[in-house]
C-alpha cells in the first residue's frame, strides 16, 4: 500500500511534459497513425478515422498523467462517414 501512495504523490509532484500536435491528415489511399498517448491513438484507413481506446483526462483515478495528450480533443479532425 506504501507503494501506491507513493506512486500517487510522484504522479502529482512531476509536472507534465510534451507538447499536443495537429494531426496530420493522410490521404484516404493511406495509412496515417498518431499516437495520442499511453495506449490510445488515432488510425486513418480507407479515409475513416478511428479512435483506438481513447484516453485524454488528466488523472486516471488518482494518478496524474505524465505527458499531455499528443493531440487535444478539439483538435481531432472530423469525422468523415460513419460505419
Amino acid at each position: 500500500m506504501e507503494q501506491l501512495w507513493r506512486l500517487v504523490r510522484e504522479s502529482h509532484e512531476q509536472p507534465m511534459t510534451g507538447t499536443p500536435r495537429p494531426v496530420q491528415l493522410v490521404k484516404p489511399d493511406e495509412l496515417g497513425v498518431t499516437f495520442i498517448g499511453h495506449s490510445s491513438f488515432l488510425l486513418q484507413v480507407h479515409g475513416r478515422k478511428l479512435l483506438v481506446d481513447p484516453v485524454f483526462s488528466k488523472r486516471l483515478i488518482v494518478l496524474r498523467r505524465q505527458r499531455h495528450p499528443g493531440v487535444m480533443v478539439e483538435e481531432l479532425p472530423p469525422s468523415t462517414s460513419s460505419f
